[in-house]
């Protein structure tokens, strides 16, 4: 049986385990160019804000640097994709053939 887990809302300046993994799922989606040169630090820095807006701007959701339920819910769904500049998804989609 699965848990639903209630993550905190996060904003510059907080900083412990939850903004870590923040941190760790950005990297993932491949935002760590906007990190620290240090990485996951588990600081809630400008680099973090950054990344975050940028992540929130590829997934339509409001580009506020702060994350909240809707933004988490974004960052757990597995291989979610965004849409590219020219409106299709990034990764392409096949069929099987019956």
């Amino acid at each position: 049986m699965l848990t639903k887990v209630n993550l905190p809302n996060l904003i510059q300046g907080d900083q412990g385990a939850a903004v870590s993994l923040l941190q760790r799922l950005l990297v993932i989606y491949g935002y760590e160019q906007y990190l620290n040169p240090s990485g996951v630090d588990g600081v809630f820095g400008s680099g973090t804000s950054q990344a975050v807006q940028a992540f929130q701007g590829d997934h339509f959701l409001n580009k506020d640097g702060q994350v909240g339920q809707l933004t988490w819910k974004a960052l757990s769904y597995p291989l979610a994709i965004p849409i590219s500049k020219s409106g299709s998804a990034t990764e392409s989609k096949t069929r099987d053939k019956v």
